[in-house]
């Protein structure tokens, strides 16, 4: 079945998942693994199981959640292929070359789960997590039911998007929340290609083409102006006037990226420790009893972003004067000047 490999589905595709890969660039494998996962059950050839290898390593060395994606679409694979009892030594020869690429990567990988499972923000699962599950099991259901072709397509793209939901709300239950809605992002590539496999004679229609690709323009523009904002830009020419490279820096959250970068030289300290802070070299963890116990010489910024709470201790230590506000991406930022420490 290679009709979701046509031009017009595949826009089709692009328009309805762009948001996955403008946000999740590094997920771009993810959709040609399920693709040519899909190939090599229809032509098991050592060039598919090669390729579809490759594929399969592409994701899973970029983010742990794109893994499990992908080897949720390799056990498809492996169990279609069993079950059909195809050429056995294609499937092995494909599992042998994951095996040996991502072996590399293990250490690391449980490294990080592990960090993982002690450090994680997340305290609760979101009740958002299971309305997404709840609504694509449904979803699913009724193109299952009241589609009368494609239902291994539709059976392929069900097991491999509800296999990276159940396992990583199954995780969250039995372990330790791990696992929110937008994790399932990378997801949307193959939601469409599924979408696209089901409705392909409708896809290529030209007019209903051209309607979604200017639906994908103004998202696209509407997109490049949050990212693209100048109000970063702006808020450096007025800031610089007021800056000095004694300056300190203090954070509750984690709205100390762009500063890190764009003022190496000054003091950057944060009081909510998180083990992956050791990723940047000039932020530093301090108590916050201890930092307001001293008298500072020099300024201090409280850069907070406003959907964030500010802590007691900060109103309580210091007297807030707020002096900027900038938008980042998708986050407003608050930048006050804290007296009297």
């Amino acid at each position: 079945m290679y009709m979701c490999c046509h031009l017009p589905i595949y826009l089709w595709c692009t328009i309805l998942a762009h948001n996955s890969v403008a946000i999740h660039g590094v997920f771009f494998g993810l959709r040609y693994a399920f693709l040519l996962g899909y190939r090599l059950t229809v032509n098991t050839s050592f060039l598919n199981g090669a390729l579809f290898a490759a594929a399969f390593l592409l994701s899973a060395y970029n983010h742990i959640y794109a893994l499990i994606a992908v080897a949720g679409i390799a056990l498809y694979v492996n169990l279609y292929i069993l079950i059909t009892k195809r050429t056995l030594l294609v499937i092995v020869f494909a599992d042998l070359l994951i095996l040996v690429g991502y072996c590399p990567w293990l250490r690391a990988l449980f490294f990080q789960t592990e960090n993982a499972a002690s450090n994680f923000w997340l305290t609760s699962l979101e009740p958002l997590s299971l309305m997404i599950f709840g609504g694509t099991v449904l979803l699913f259901l009724l193109l299952f039911i009241k589609k009368k072709t494609s239902k291994k397509y539709i059976a392929y793209a069900m097991f491999s998007i509800l296999f990276v939901e159940i396992i990583g709300l199954a995780v969250s239950v039995i372990l330790r929340p791990l696992y929110i809605a937008r994790y399932a992002a990378p997801l949307m590539g193959i939601f469409a290609l599924l979408l696209a496999g089901c409705f392909y004679k409708w896809a290529d229609n030209k007019k209903v083409l051209i309607i979604l690709c200017c639906i994908m323009l103004i998202q696209y523009l509407g997109i490049a102006f949050f990212e693209y904002s100048p109000s970063w830009t702006d808020f450096q020419h007025e800031f610089q006037e007021a800056y000095n490279k004694d300056d300190i820096f203090i954070y509750t959250d984690s709205s100390f990226g762009p500063f890190l970068y764009y003022y190496p030289e000054s003091e950057h300290i944060c009081f909510n420790y998180q083990s992956w802070f050791r990723a940047f070299e000039n932020l530093e963890y301090e108590e916050a009893q201890d930092f307001f116990a001293e008298k500072q010489e020099s300024r201090v910024w409280y850069v907070v972003n406003q959907k964030a709470v500010i802590p007691e201790f900060i109103k309580e230590n210091g007297k807030l004067e707020r002096r900027y506000s900038f938008r980042n991406d998708f986050n407003v930022f608050d930048v006050y000047l804290v007296n009297g420490i």
